[in-house]
């Protein structure tokens, strides 16, 4: 991306199907901390305009997507897994909880813990997050070929 910064200190203009965003100016776009941290921020963007209908936030919208992958599993797993703090974790698992996307009850095998498990209304949930993702997913790397795209995918999966 640092590579298509023009003479005039910016990013080219976005084109595609993704709004045209402002031009990331010269002395940013050398910051790969900077970079990743736009991009983020339009993902993050893109991802909430497309699950808008649903209500749900990206953060439960990834934990949707988890338990659908994984079944029944301990809050405390899913914040390991999604890198947040407890309190956070549990504010999360509320709000689920509040739209009857999930089922929160005490692990089977440590009553000390809370499993939580999708809901029918969770599962029909988790196809339109999935769209969305799609949806977002074509917006953001449109204008990389499909060999990019999963470059920089295995790239981002070192980073982490």
């Amino acid at each position: 991306m640092a590579s298509e910064i023009t003479k005039s200190g910016s990013t080219p203009p976005s084109t595609g199907t993704a709004p045209a965003a402002l031009p990331v100016p010269h002395v940013l776009g050398e910051h790969v901390c900077f970079l990743l941290g736009t991009v983020s921020a339009r993902a993050i963007e893109l991802f909430g305009q497309e699950l808008a209908g649903a209500k749900l936030s990206v953060r439960a919208a990834g934990m949707l997507l988890l338990l659908d992958a994984q079944g029944p599993t301990s809050q405390h797993v899913i914040g390991q897994q999604m890198r947040l703090e407890r309190s956070t974790m549990s504010l999360a698992a509320d709000e689920l909880e509040r739209n009857r996307l999930v089922r929160r009850r005490r692990a089977p095998a440590d009553r000390r813990h809370n499993e939580l498990e999708l809901t029918a209304r969770g599962r029909r949930a988790v196809e339109e997050i999935k769209t969305a993702t799609d949806k977002t997913t074509d917006m953001l790397l449109h204008r990389l070929a499909p060999d990019e795209q999963q470059q920089l995918i295995a790239l981002l999966h070192r980073i982490l």
